[in-house]
């Protein structure tokens, strides 16, 4: 059954990503940051930083590198959260960090699937390759089966 759920959320996954594309005990493992505050060195780059292939290929990799803790399932977690990282100017991936985790293992588990992320094409500046940063929103819907 469990492989079946898994299969489902992956499928689920997979679509709600491609239509969004446009006890916390594991809480220590994951770093929280506030998108409230605001940072003054931003600056405008000639082309975003994407996933080689497009967000769709990145989607699929996501999904089917993710895996769902067990207690996620026990607790029959629903709920949003976001993966907040750099691409660097080589296309690596750094800072990965979850807005608003909603525990169980999911953060951690979100940034152990970004780690082997293959590298992104990076954003450009004056056609030259810049840092660049980027937030995804994730979305877990354990506590009700789909179409309900």
């Amino acid at each position: 059954m469990k492989k079946f759920s898994n299969l489902i959320f992956k499928v689920a996954f997979s679509f709600f990503l491609l239509l969004s594309c446009n006890s916390k005990s594991w809480a220590q493992e994951v770093e929280l940051i506030d998108l409230s505050a605001k940072s003054d060195n931003t600056v405008s780059v000639e082309t975003q930083a994407e996933f080689p292939n497009g967000l769709t290929d990145f989607y699929v990799f996501y999904a089917q590198n993710y895996k769902i803790p067990d207690i996620a399932y026990e607790k029959k977690v629903d709920g949003k959260y976001y993966i907040h990282f750099t691409i660097e100017k080589d296309g690596s991936l750094s800072n990965i960090k979850i807005v608003k985790d909603l525990g169980y293992g999911l953060g951690a588990e979100a940034i152990r699937v970004m780690k082997l992320s293959p590298k992104w094409i990076p954003a450009t500046k004056d056609g030259e390759p810049v840092s660049s940063k980027f937030i995804l929103p994730m979305v877990i819907q354990l506590a009700r089966p789909l179409g309900r």
